[in-house]
């Protein structure tokens, strides 16, 4: 059995489904950083992944985006 615990000081973060999708209601726009990060091979980019990787986020309809698929090597 295992378990994460995440503390965020905000409430926009998500886990992505089974297809890789994911839905963070009600963020406002701006500038993120998204983490990619999984339990067999930790970090997206090693440690310096922690930091993640800086995506705008801008106004739109319904404020959605869509981004592109990312190359995460999972052996």
């Amino acid at each position: 059995m295992g378990g994460y615990v995440r503390v965020f000081d905000h409430p926009y973060n998500a886990v992505t489904d089974a297809a890789g999708t994911f839905e963070i209601p009600n963020a406002p726009a701006g500038n993120y950083r998204v983490v990619y990060w999984h339990e067999n091979v930790g970090f997206k980019g090693g440690k310096d992944g922690r930091f993640g990787a800086v995506v705008p986020l801008a106004a739109g309809p319904k404020g959605a985006m869509e981004l592109p698929p990312t190359d995460f090597d999972v052996r």
